[in-house]
């Protein structure tokens, strides 16, 4: 179990990375709360804290994530992560947060 600290910064890590997954830094009404969360986010990577989205990657069971759904998908030709709901959080070499994520898996007569 992580320190209350820890536990702390996961969930602002992981609140930061909703953000900017929302934020669009092309738009003016958000370019400045965008560049504002890039700027923590890199605080937070000078401390050693890495935030691991995993979207695109190509699946291999061995990743420390959890898996919450395989899903079919056209267009895909091996298990790649699709989805990501949690992403990973690490400080250093430590785990704080496992990343949770839907795999796409090719369509089944489509390969």
């Amino acid at each position: 179990m992580t320190e209350p600290l820890e536990h702390v910064l996961v969930e602002v890590a992981t609140g930061l990375w909703r953000l900017q997954r929302r934020l669009d830094p092309e738009t003016p009404e958000t370019r400045a709360a965008a560049r504002q969360v890039r700027r923590i986010l890199d605080v937070l990577g000078d401390a050693d804290i890495r935030i691991d989205d995993h979207h695109g990657v190509a699946f291999d069971p061995g990743l420390a994530i959890d898996v919450v759904a395989y899903q079919p998908t056209e267009g895909v030709d091996h298990e790649q992560v699709i989805d990501t709901e949690r992403p990973s959080i690490f400080r250093g070499t430590a785990t704080l947060q496992r990343g949770r994520v839907i795999v796409g898996v090719p369509v089944k007569g489509t390969t």
